[in-house]
């Protein structure tokens, strides 16, 4: 046979090997990468992950603006006092006017204010970050206490670091012979009702659960 006449032949031989790699993969593994199913699943675990790091972010915000104020706090009353203690002054020299004592009132007026703003805006602030943390708590609790029929989670940490991330599987492989894998019908009412609504992105996870 000609070298002509071998291209279309070689063409459908890796054709059929293509085809069949697809359709015959038994292990949830070998699925295409960008199938619906690692997409759906990708979707669901970076949406655990961003709350789950948004609540450590605003949580560690918090404890360092709570530090931050009690600082603030202790510097207020070490000046409240300054202040007292140069008024006392005053009333002892009755009455005499003295430049550097009126600047040195001054002084502890303006610093006394300063601290009182930075005060002001420090519990704006922790105010709005426990807020952050509150929400993103609760919002990573409920959609991790909501995947459970569909998927299974696991906190882990990476070995030789204190680093933590999250394992999201689904709680069932794959079966042999299906390219598509599609979810049980429970399992694709349960995705719809209970764990989509809660997804930023639900194109992905919408499309998986109408593969039948």
């Amino acid at each position: 046979m000609s070298f002509k006449y071998q291209l279309p032949y070689v063409f459908l031989v890796f054709y059929a090997a293509l085809c069949l790699g697809t359709v015959f993969g038994s292990e949830e593994e070998a699925l295409p990468i960008d199938g619906l199913r690692e997409q759906c699943r990708k979707d669901v675990a970076g949406e655990l992950i961003n709350y789950f790091d948004l609540a450590k972010n605003e949580l560690g915000h918090h404890q360092q603006v709570s530090r931050e104020l009690k600082r603030s706090e202790v510097s207020l009353a070490n000046a409240q006092k300054e202040k007292t203690r140069l008024e006392k002054k005053k009333l002892a020299q009755r009455g005499e006017f003295s430049i550097e004592a009126a600047e040195a009132m001054d002084r502890i007026d303006s610093k006394i204010s300063a601290i009182q703003a930075t005060l002001a805006e420090q519990k704006i602030s922790m105010k709005s970050s426990h807020e952050s943390y509150t929400s993103a708590e609760s919002s990573y609790k409920k959609l991790s206490g909501s995947i459970e029929p569909v998927f299974q989670m696991k906190k882990m940490t990476q070995e030789g670091t204190r680093v933590n991330y999250l394992d999201l599987s689904y709680q069932g492989k794959c079966p042999k012979f299906r390219s598509q894998c599609p979810l049980a019908e429970k399992e694709k009412l349960y995705l719809t009702k209970n764990i989509i609504p809660l997804l930023s992105n639900k194109t992905n996870c919408q499309r998986y659960s109408q593969i039948r």
